[in-house]
């Protein structure tokens, strides 16, 4: 039962990271796995009713989905909200992009990027992504290249090749300055 968990969890995190590693093939993880939700849904309930965090968080990325049970997008937020307010970081990204979306919740920039920082500073690398394009992007928040830059330094150094291209594009906005600047705040954060 834990191996259907886990890689349901995986394959729904995988589907959500695509623009991120475009070369996954996310679709094929879990295939087969479709008469497995309502078990998982069963066994998920109860823990989720005990605040147990990754079951909340599973819960939500079914009624996100549709997975198992009546596509919801508010009951999903529900969910990830009660997983995000323990610190569990795939909660925080999930309800960070849902409030990006406007998704099962009011669209709210500036929720976004408080979810996704605190998802980021956990080291959840596609909040980190994300986050550094609303800095980029002054979405929610002030634009600061800096911390764009720091934030895609952090994902491009675990290999991941669209950040590191991102990364140059902000570069291309900034001083040398502010770009020793953004990798000794880098650094900084990698010690920590």
């Amino acid at each position: 039962m834990r191996k259907i968990i886990t890689v349901t969890a995986l394959s729904t995190v995988l589907a959500w990271a695509a623009p991120l590693a475009a070369d996954t093939d996310a679709r094929n993880i879990g295939h087969g796995l479709e008469r497995a939700y309502p078990s998982a849904i069963r066994l998920w309930a109860p823990q989720a009713a005990q605040a147990d965090p990754g079951a909340q968080y599973n819960l939500g990325m079914q009624y996100y989905g549709g997975d198992g049970v009546r596509q919801d997008d508010t009951l999903a937020a529900d969910w990830f909200r009660k997983a995000a307010a323990q610190g569990y970081a795939p909660a925080q990204y999930s309800l960070g992009l849902m409030y990006l979306e406007g998704r099962g919740v009011a669209r709210d920039h500036a929720e976004a990027a408080r979810l996704l920082r605190a998802a980021g500073e956990q080291g959840n690398a596609l909040a980190q992504y994300r986050l550094a394009m609303l800095y980029f992007q002054g979405q929610g928040i002030a634009t600061d290249y800096v911390s764009a830059y720091k934030w895609l330094t952090l994902v491009a150094e675990r290999g991941n090749a669209l950040a590191a291209e991102k990364r140059q594009t902000v570069a291309r906005q900034m001083t040398p300055a502010e770009i020793e600047a953004a990798r000794k705040m880098a650094e900084q954060w990698q010690l920590n």
